[in-house]
Parts: structure tokens; sequence; C-alpha cells
């Protein structure tokens, strides 16, 4: 199976790689040929064990299937998982089925994925954000109340830390990220230094929390912020 994937990944390189060549070259000007070549490729391989010292697995039941996870929280007594198209599934640490928080659609109390949401383990409480709202609901599933928020314009990931919802945007938009406490208040906003583009290519961008504070990343830059008592500062971390 790895070497009919290897094959087809050639295969599907080459007839992408070539077409872009052959209109990009221009035979009235001399220049350096650039060749690659897939076969030079210098394989690596990465390990679980080298990011930590224990590995649990656990398998999830069957009651509700879903296709694939977006994302993945953990509680001291949970883990809760964005499964579209099922929308938020909470698990015990057995894999057994607990509760789904809220549910998918458009009416009151319901989001549409339920793609990016976070929690706050001390309330017991999971935040999903859909269409310029935070939905509010209890760990058992329950829909408590909603919070407006209009920035950024286009929002990628939500975190919640230090007691405040973060935000983050895009790299083709206004923000690096947006921070509002509790009631839906603007606190501060990172601005986005990098003029605005139009790309096929997309964009990705997020949070990921460590010991030193909270990271944001985004695909089209080169550079880590680490957000740490209402500051940030680029990080190697």
């Amino acid at each position: 199976l790895r070497s009919t994937y290897r094959k087809l990944y050639q295969i599907t390189f080459v007839s992408i790689v070539a077409p872009i060549c052959i209109s990009s070259c221009n035979p009235q000007k001399e220049s350096e040929t650039i060749i690659i070549n897939p076969l030079n490729v210098i394989e690596g391989e990465v390990f679980l064990s080298d990011f930590t010292d224990d590995i649990s697995y656990v398998p999830l039941d069957n009651e509700i299937l879903f296709q694939h996870p977006n994302r993945i929280i953990t509680t001291n007594d949970r883990i809760i998982i964005a499964a579209f198209p099922a929308g938020i599934l909470s698990y015990d640490y057995n894999g057994k089925l607990l509760n789904r928080i809220g549910s998918t659609g458009r009416g009151p109390g319901e989001y549409a994925t339920g793609m990016y949401f976070t929690g706050d383990s001390s309330k017991r409480r999971i935040y999903v954000y859909d269409n310029k709202r935070i939905l509010v609901y209890n760990t058992y599933g329950n829909y408590i109340n909603n919070i407006l928020v209009n920035e950024p314009e286009y929002v990628g990931d939500i975190c919640f830390f230090e007691g405040r919802f973060y935000l983050a945007g895009g790299p083709r938009f206004d923000y690096d990220w947006v921070v509002y406490d509790t009631l839906g208040n603007l606190i501060s906003y990172k601005y986005n230094e990098l003029p605005r583009f139009q790309s096929g290519m997309g964009s990705s961008m997020g949070f990921t929390l460590n010991p030193e504070g909270l990271n944001y990343w985004n695909s089209y830059n080169d550079t880590i912020f680490l957000v740490q008592n209402g500051s940030f500062q680029p990080t190697s971390y």
C-alpha cells in the first residue's frame, strides 16, 4: 500500500508540475533549468514517543458514527470531539459516549458544524463559535446562552485562555487574533501586518496551549507568537 501510494503521488506530482513548467517557460529568455525529481525526496519518520512519555489508546463506541474529527479537547473526566457530521460529542476515558453537546442546525442554540470550539474545565462550560456568536453549553450538552462578537471577519479557531476568548483571524484578513471577555466586550487584538492578498491555496491558523502560554500560528507566516499575560512576542517554542 505504501509503495502504491508513493507511485500515485509521484504520478500526480509530475502531472501537475509539468503543465506549469511548460506554460511558464519563455524560450526567448535564457535561465537556469530547475529540476524537481520526486524520486530524490528524503523520507523521514516522526514517532509519538518523541513527544510524550506515555501513550494511551481509547477505542470509541459506535453509538454515533462520524467520518472524521475536526478538533479534540480533553478535561479531567472526558474527551470532547467535534466530529463531522455528527456535531460535538462527549466521551469518557473508556470510550463510552456520554452525551452530545448541543446539536447541528440553524435554530436557536444550534450551530452549523461545531468545528471551532473550546472549553473551560473550571466552570464546566463548552464554547462553540458559529457565525459571529459564541454559543455556551454545559458539559451535559445543554444550551445556556450566546455571546455576540463582530470580529474578526473570518474565524479559523477559538481558545478560552486566562478567562478570555481568543478568536484566530487569517493572514489574508485584518486581524491575526481578537480577544473578548465573557460578556462579549472587545479587549484587545493583534493586527495583521501582512498586506491582503488573494490565493487559491486557502489558509489555516490556530492556537496551541503549552506550559509557557498560548501560541498562535498561521500557514502564511513564518513566525509563531506566544501570548502571555495579555501581551505577545515571537517565540521559537
